[in-house]
């Protein structure tokens, strides 16, 4: 049998037991995080309550949840056009709410692995589309992100979405897209400057178009309750802080730069790390942005590298955020070259390096050992690190060939 054959068979069996486990999860997730906080929030939004603010533990007893010592105190950290997305779904029973919201997550997966085979399709032979298939499915990312029943599939589908139509010439569509992620969960909007700057036309049109993008968003924001939005952007300082500070499972530059710094610094800074760690997050995605400036490559390449940045310039990052990832790694994985491969496998093993020892990590065991915490917890950023040095090593790669 071909070595072809020998992959593509591994691969298949490895994401038929991975949608096993999946399957074997679904059940009893049903009535946990995040789909809880999700359900609950657009069951107050049908009840014109103000959602946030709400003390979670009565509200959860009120709909059967299971209350976990890692759920926020509060109903939802999220923007009210998320809510407010959520809400027909929350009319529905429970049980039928949650089958319907993984249908769209499906949905999502699907979506995205379809337009990166549209936009890939001559790049791999149908044997290697097919080990694509199944090893996204065998991604860890997918399986947390199914787990806590999350959202960002489905804006990695707009997003992605969005760099179709912009490949198709379709730029204001594309900035619209980008702005419906952006307003779901505010963090997509980092990419918004680079669908702007390199869509096509003048330097006016690209202006004009950006006026209708914002002009998009503020009347979502007026729809959706202007004084919601307040409240949100109120309470979200104390919520990022949050999780930025000693928070498993939150794989992001800020993250690790706020907590080496609350571990290793003078406790007179400790209000200050936050800051720090805000700030270099920034510089993370500033300096991917200088790199596509330079660069001036593959629009492919430039996308998928601040994809990488996004999340780890992001003050939060979960996990299953990582989905994002899933269409610049099949980029890349047809573009590297021969004598990297491993390198690149070293980074594909990196963004898999989650699992439940991670949220063991809590556990008394490790807290006298923070440094082994703090190492063991931000293996996946390492692998996102690494995945952007290859993708910036691409893009000059390819201008250099350009100027031969």
């Amino acid at each position: 049998m071909p070595v072809s054959r020998w992959v593509e068979f591994g691969t298949l069996l490895i994401a038929l037991l991975a949608v096993i486990r999946i399957g074997c999860e679904l059940p009893a997730r049903a009535g946990a995080n995040d789909f809880a906080h999700y359900y609950i929030a657009g069951r107050l939004q049908w009840a014109g309550a103000n959602p946030y603010g709400q003390s979670l533990a009565p509200l959860y007893a009120q709909f059967g949840f299971e209350l976990d010592s890692s759920a926020m105190p509060v109903v939802t950290p999220n923007p009210p056009a998320f809510v407010w997305l959520f809400a027909p779904i929350a009319a529905l029973p429970v049980r039928v709410a949650f089958g319907v919201w993984l249908l769209v997550q499906v949905g999502s997966l699907g979506g995205i692995l379809w337009m990166t085979q549209r936009l890939l399709a001559d790049r791999l032979p149908p044997w290697g589309w097919r080990c694509v298939w199944a090893g996204t499915l065998a991604a860890v990312p997918v399986f947390w992100h199914f787990y806590f029943s999350q959202a960002q599939l489905l804006l990695a589908a707009l997003v992605l979405g969005a760099f179709v139509m912009q490949r198709a010439g379709r730029d204001t569509a594309a900035g619209l897209l980008v702005v419906t992620a952006g307003l779901l969960k505010i963090f997509p909007l980092a990419l918004l400057p680079w669908f702007i700057w390199r869509g096509a036309g003048t330097w006016r049109r690209r202006l004009t178009r950006l006026g209708w993008v914002v002009g998009f968003g503020l009347v979502i924001v007026w729809a959706t309750n202007l004084e919601r939005w307040e409240d949100f952007f109120h309470r979200q300082g104390s919520v990022v802080s949050g999780n930025m500070i000693d928070r498993v499972f939150n794989v992001t530059v800020p993250s690790l730069v706020t907590n080496v710094g609350l571990t290793a610094g003078p406790e007179s800074m400790a209000r200050v790390w936050p800051a720090v760690g805000l700030g270099a997050g920034l510089l993370v995605l500033a300096g991917a942005y200088a790199a596509c400036w330079r660069a001036d490559g593959a629009r492919e390449l430039e996308f998928s590298l601040l994809c990488a940045a996004m999340l780890a310039g992001s003050p939060t990052a979960w996990g299953h955020y990582l989905v994002f990832l899933i269409f610049p790694v099949v980029v890349l994985a047809t573009r590297v070259r021969p004598r990297r491969w491993v390198g690149f496998a070293v980074v594909v093993a990196l963004l898999n390096n989650f699992g439940r020892w991670n949220f063991m990590l809590q556990e008394s065991a490790l807290r006298g050992h923070i440094w082994v915490k703090l190492l063991l917890n931000y293996v996946p950023l390492f692998g996102i690190l690494g995945l952007a040095v290859f993708l910036i090593s691409e893009l000059y790669a390819g201008r250099r060939r350009l100027d031969e």
